[in-house]
């Protein structure tokens, strides 16, 4: 028996039940409450990014269908891209643009604001954002 006993008992991060670690930074009796525990971790990181992550889908889509139809000329009011269907709430990240305009970015499509419309760009064929 090692003679810190007393130190390496602890009770299981998942299971609760007490046993003797093996390392002091030791938290779970057994691998499977570790996996266990780490699955049901990674499960309820999926279930809450879902949501957000159909938004930016719908979004996604709905702009590269407009870009496959219109491209250049992809120039839409904030009400019609809303009634097609996009949520201007949910985007991948701001691209910020020459005199103080930001501009919201889905995956490889951008949002450029032009007055009370938007057009849409595909940032992989514009290289200048």
């Amino acid at each position: 028996m090692p003679v810190y006993e007393e130190d390496y008992k602890r009770n299981c991060a998942y299971c609760e039940d007490e046993f003797l670690a093996k390392r002091i930074n030791q938290i779970y009796c057994c691998h499977r409450c570790k996996y266990t525990c780490n699955n049901r971790k990674r499960d309820l990181r999926s279930r809450q990014m879902s949501s957000v992550n159909a938004f930016l889908v719908q979004n996604f889509k709905l702009a590269k269908g407009l870009w496959d139809q219109h491209k250049e000329k992809a120039l839409f009011s904030k009400e019609q891209l809303i009634r097609m269907g996009f949520n201007f709430k949910y985007f991948t990240h701001y691209i910020q643009l020459e005199g103080g305009k930001t501009a919201t970015g889905i995956y490889n499509f951008c949002m450029l604001p032009q007055n009370d419309n938007y057009k849409i760009i595909n940032t992989a064929d514009h290289h200048e954002l």
